[in-house]
């Protein structure tokens, strides 16, 4: 399957190489084919791959080419022959356009579902839930197809409802980049289901692992530092229900309960407990509540919570920094505590 070092003289003279040959015809019989093959090109350099996107486009038609043209896309559509290849095919074919959409918050484990309702040029009601997470990208979709008017989107309402307002509906454009963001986090590979459902909602040319097309950075000013051990509370206070509730953290929650008579965690009178939690556990999950405040900040940003969405920004970009890896940041604090608290009832009850 190795392509050649330099532009090939067969893209003048039309004709069609072996290994060509050999990438359409596995790419037809398997069109999960297409992931391998985008990683064995991507060590290329752009002009040989530009190349090799030219010498597939003809052939784009076919499913597991059409695959390996969109990951491809990340700086190869601007080429003459690419372009005209997927204006040819809008001609036959018109992406399905988003009707609805709703994105979850994350829970404490940072997962969160995206589900997008669309509706294609033969008039289609496609509507699919997919579930991600902010560490591993999408794990998993399900989807369902209706046909004609008037819209049911079963599915969509059945999410809305599960929700229970704790989502983002109809801004259209963060489900779609997330999702997106999302994709690009799998490894090895996106899970087919998800794969699957990505292409038939979003479309061949809507959907891209491009890096282009996830969300921007934020824009919003950071938070002073004599705000941050507020701000780490307000934000708790919006997500209840990020808490640790590993064995440790109940078992130093049992210890603080009968060694001071069961009252509430103090950071700075159990200092040794908080600091040996942070060791064995708020440490390794830095980078998650890191990923999980960009996800919230986008969220709170896209319903006008511009003030939730600063503090959540700013927070995501301090225990991003090794600097702040500190049992003492507001933040690991703050979470430290409301983890022990809400373990010291279950302590008692399982010592007793």
């Amino acid at each position: 399957m190795d392509p050649p070092d330099s532009p090939p003289r067969w893209i003048e003279t039309n004709e069609r190489p072996d290994w060509l040959a050999e990438i359409v015809d596995r790419l037809e019989e398997n069109p999960d084919e297409s992931r391998p093959a985008f990683e064995a090109l991507a060590g290329l350099d752009d002009e040989t791959r530009t190349s090799v996107a030219e010498a597939l486009s003809p052939f784009a038609d076919r499913e597991g080419v059409r695959l390996l043209l969109a990951l491809l896309d990340g700086g190869l559509r601007a080429t003459p022959a690419i372009r005209s290849a997927e204006e040819s095919r809008a001609v036959d074919r018109l992406d399905p356009r988003i009707r609805r959409s709703l994105v979850t918050e994350v829970d404490g484990e940072g997962r969160a579902t995206i589900v997008i309702a669309t509706v294609d040029d033969l008039g289609r009601q496609l509507t699919a839930a997919f579930l991600c997470d902010v560490r591993r990208g999408l794990l998993d979709a399900i989807g369902e197809s209706d046909e004609g008017d008037p819209i049911d989107v079963g599915l969509f309402e059945e999410w809305e409802s599960r929700a229970e307002g704790r989502a983002v509906v109809d801004v259209p454009e963060l489900a779609a980049r997330l999702l997106v963001g999302c994709a690009r986090l799998c490894s090895p590979e996106i899970p087919k289901p998800a794969l699957d459902w990505l292409e038939a909602t979003l479309g061949s040319s809507g959907f891209s692992t491009n890096p282009g097309a996830t969300l921007p950075g934020p824009d919003l000013d950071p938070v002073a530092n004599d705000r941050i051990a507020e701000s780490a509370e307000r934000i708790l206070d919006a997500c209840p229900d990020w808490l640790d509730r590993s064995p440790l953290t109940r078992e130093l929650a049992l210890e603080i309960a009968l060694r001071e008579g069961s009252p509430a965690p103090d950071p700075a009178r159990d200092a040794g407990a908080y600091r040996y939690l942070f060791e064995h556990v708020f440490l390794d999950r830095l980078d998650l509540y890191a990923r999980m405040l960009l996800w919230m900040g986008w969220l709170w940003r896209a319903s006008g919570r511009d003030e939730l969405a600063e503090s959540a920004f700013t927070m995501a970009g301090q225990l991003s920094d090794h600097q702040y890896a500190v049992p003492s940041h507001p933040f690991t604090v703050a979470i430290t505590t409301r983890s022990l608290r809400a373990a010291q009832p279950s302590a008692r009850l399982s010592r007793s």
